[in-house]
């Protein structure tokens, strides 16, 4: 998914990388979020789990990329918190469990 990425990006000539915003749900290691920020977009990665956002943190760090990579809890499910604004969503296995799916659903539109 990250190369598909990379290479749907790298084709966009004409997209304003700085300025545009990528959200990545479900991160997880990140690789589609450091993928983008290697890219120059500025990339907000989101998990529900604390762990998985240090280890992406300090990747980003160690590439470089943290001043366009930032990282939040967020939990895809809790509809009372609204989804944070970006002009690119991505999000990789998240689609297993039946709840997570059906919040996708209703969130990402």
């Amino acid at each position: 998914q990250a190369v598909a990425a990379h290479a749907h990006l790298a084709a966009c000539k004409d997209l304003e990388r700085p300025s545009q915003t990528l959200l990545e749900l479900g991160a997880g290691c990140g690789l589609a979020a450091l993928t983008a920020a290697t890219l120059g977009l500025r990339v907000l990665a989101t998990d529900f789990r604390e762990l998985p956002l240090q280890l992406l943190a300090a990747s980003a760090r160690r590439q470089g990329l943290r001043s366009q990579l930032r990282t939040e809890l967020f939990d895809i499910c809790d509809m009372e918190v609204p989804l944070p604004a970006a002009e690119f969503v991505v999000a990789s296995d998240v689609l297993y469990d039946r709840r997570t799916a059906g919040a996708m659903a209703r969130r990402v539109r």
